[in-house]
């Protein structure tokens, strides 16, 4: 498949219309992901999760957390950077409750990050938050976060 193809951007938690209308599934590239620091926060929101990837640039925030740029909307770059993560299929009965909970662990009421949805690599309609400010300062990482988390 092709790169991102952001469709949706939500801001706020408490906007049920958008969190309505997000898929059962989010991109995790730091933190949330299986193993990592917040991922019991999510663990039992979480029916299945597997490896994926997108099309997006990937910075140490140097914060103990990293940040996300997607790759510009519908590019078909096949030499795009990607950045690796998990998919986590959420429990279709917690869906609102864990994307409002998802939205402010991620800061998106402050304009920390963004929720934009998606198609990985694999194909997978999914969110993602992605950094929401500049990333001067920050240094790009290769494909993968794996630095100390806080």
């Amino acid at each position: 498949m092709g790169g991102p193809n952001p469709i949706d951007r939500g801001r706020g938690s408490g906007n049920t219309a958008r969190v309505a209308d997000v898929p059962p599934a989010v991109f995790v590239y730091g933190t949330l992901m299986p193993g990592r620091l917040r991922w019991p926060l999510v663990e039992d929101r979480v029916e299945a999760h597997a490896p994926d990837t997108v099309r997006a640039r990937l910075y140490d925030t140097g914060a103990g957390y990293p940040a996300l740029t997607m790759s510009p909307p519908g590019s078909t770059d096949p030499t795009a950077p990607t950045v690796e993560g998990h998919v986590l299929r959420l429990r279709p009965e917690l869906l609102a409750t864990t994307v409002e909970l998802l939205d402010a662990i991620e800061g998106v009421d402050t304009g920390l990050y963004e929720r934009v949805v998606v198609a990985t690599d694999g194909g997978e309609r999914v969110f993602v938050y992605t950094w929401a400010g500049p990333v001067e300062g920050f240094v790009e990482l290769d494909r993968r976060w794996d630095l100390p988390e806080r």
